[in-house]
Parts: C-alpha cells; sequence; structure tokens
C-alpha cells in the first residue's frame, strides 16, 4: 500500500475552499504509459441522478486541463483516518455522465517526485464500474499561484484565450502538448547550453518539457513566473521569448510584448 504522510491529511483538512468533489468513489480504470503518463479514471458515487456533473464547463485535456490539487485514499468513508495513495497536483482530462458507467471523470496525474514518485498509486487495485476498488476522491481547482480557488471561477477561467493567461498557466498548457515537447528537443541544448535534464524525452514528454522550461527559466517552479520580482520578470521575458520561438516554429500568432 502506497500510503502517504500523515501531513498531507492535515494539509487536507487545512484546505478551506470548497472543493469541486469531495466524496465516495470507485475506481473504474488507470493507465501508465510513456506518452500518456499516470492516469486515473473514477466513478463518482456521491452524485444524484439529477446533479450537475461537478467538472462540467471546466477544461478538459493535456493543453487547456483545469489543474488540480487532489487527494485519493483507500475507502468508503470520507474521514481523515483513511490511507491516502496520492495527494497531488492533476490535471482533469475528461468527464462524462452517461447511462452505462455514470458519472465518471480522468485524471492525468503527476508521475514526479511531488507525485507518484515513479510508481502508480493504483497498481493492484480492483477495477470497474461495479468490481472497483472503494476510494474516497477529493478534488479542489487550483489557480496560477498554486492556490485552490473557488470552483465557480475555475469555470470562468477555462474559457479565457490562452494569450490572455497567465504565463503560468501557459507554461503548463505547453508542456503538456506534445508538440512542444518535441520542439524543446529540438532546441534542449542551446537553451541549456550542454545541461541535461531528467526525465529524457523518451521517458515522459510533458515532464520531460516541463523540467527543460525550469531549467531554461532558472525557476524551481511555474509558480515563480508570477512573482513580483527581479527574477520573477526576468523569467517571464525568456517564456514570451521561448513561446515566440514555439509560435513562429508552428506558424501561429506569437506573443509580442
Amino acid at each position: 500500500m502506497n500510503a502517504v504522510s500523515p501531513r498531507l491529511n492535515a494539509e487536507r483538512v487545512r484546505i478551506s475552499v470548497t472543493a469541486v468533489y469531495s466524496g465516495s468513489a470507485v475506481l473504474l480504470n488507470w493507465g501508465h504509459t510513456a506518452k500518456g503518463g499516470m492516469t486515473i479514471e473514477t466513478v463518482l458515487k456521491d452524485c444524484g441522478l439529477m446533479d450537475v456533473h461537478p467538472f462540467k464547463g471546466m477544461g478538459c485535456g493535456k493543453e487547456n486541463g483545469q489543474r488540480f490539487r487532489i487527494f485519493v485514499a483507500l475507502g468508503e468513508t470520507n474521514d481523515d483516518l483513511a490511507d491516502q495513495i496520492y495527494a497531488g497536483e492533476a490535471v482533469l482530462m475528461k468527464w462524462s455522465d452517461d447511462s452505462i458507467n455514470g458519472t465518471t471523470c480522468r485524471f492525468l496525474i503527476d508521475g514526479g517526485p511531488d507525485g507518484a514518485n515513479g510508481r502508480h498509486p493504483c497498481e493492484g487495485l480492483s477495477i470497474g464500474r461495479r468490481e472497483g476498488e472503494p476510494l474516497i476522491l477529493s478534488a479542489w481547482a487550483v489557480a496560477d499561484d498554486e492556490r485552490p480557488e473557488d470552483p465557480g471561477r475555475a469555470r470562468r477561467r477555462s474559457r479565457t484565450p490562452f494569450f490572455e493567461q497567465s504565463e503560468v498557466k501557459q507554461a503548463g498548457i505547453l508542456c503538456r502538448d506534445d508538440r512542444f515537447a518535441s520542439f524543446i528537443a529540438g532546441i534542449e541544448a542551446e537553451l541549456l547550453i550542454g545541461k541535461l535534464v531528467s526525465p529524457r524525452p523518451e521517458e515522459n514528454h510533458s515532464e520531460y518539457a516541463a523540467a527543460v522550461v525550469r531549467s531554461y527559466l532558472d525557476i524551481a517552479s511555474r509558480a515563480e513566473l508570477a512573482h513580483d520580482t527581479v527574477k520573477g520578470q526576468k523569467s517571464r521575458e525568456k517564456w514570451v521569448h521561448l513561446v515566440n520561438r514555439y509560435m513562429d516554429h508552428m506558424n501561429w500568432s506569437g506573443l509580442r510584448g
């Protein structure tokens, strides 16, 4: 069992913003591939037949998906003693509401050191609509400053065009795009002047792109792109330059400023 430390249980309690969803779930499926990363798909059990899907209106997909802070625990009771198997960042890949599987959602989770740390948390667990492992799922939408935000605000923000979004959000979107990762791989030596990052592109495209971007911008986290400091300003300028190069490469309209 990959139980998460008690500190994360305490962190879960301290989050005061309303969760998009917090309740019982069933593990419908999970995946782990080099290109697709680690995913978790669940059936949300605490949704009535007439309820609106809790993730309706939020962006989906590797490029445009809403970012979340999620906690997944084994069990059927939503309490602080449940054995957590994952606590970390996630991206909403898909939500669905149909007569076959019911109310479902799929997340792309962080496979790196700050998340699953290389091993999928659902390995060995039962999957399926009826026979799937009982879980407790809590999900908070995350804003550009890495803090949980109100679900309504997240739904409104998901409709903001790419070029009107913050540098933090733009970096998250592009680093999940395989085309951007391929572009980065082609100019990595130039950007990093011989330095190497891990993982490599053949291991995980999105984590590779994020690692190169952080190294090139000289930041430890995308959140630093929002810092009101000299370093934050320099990182934003370098980011705009990098995005413009990518947009020119793709023959798109880039950021000018």
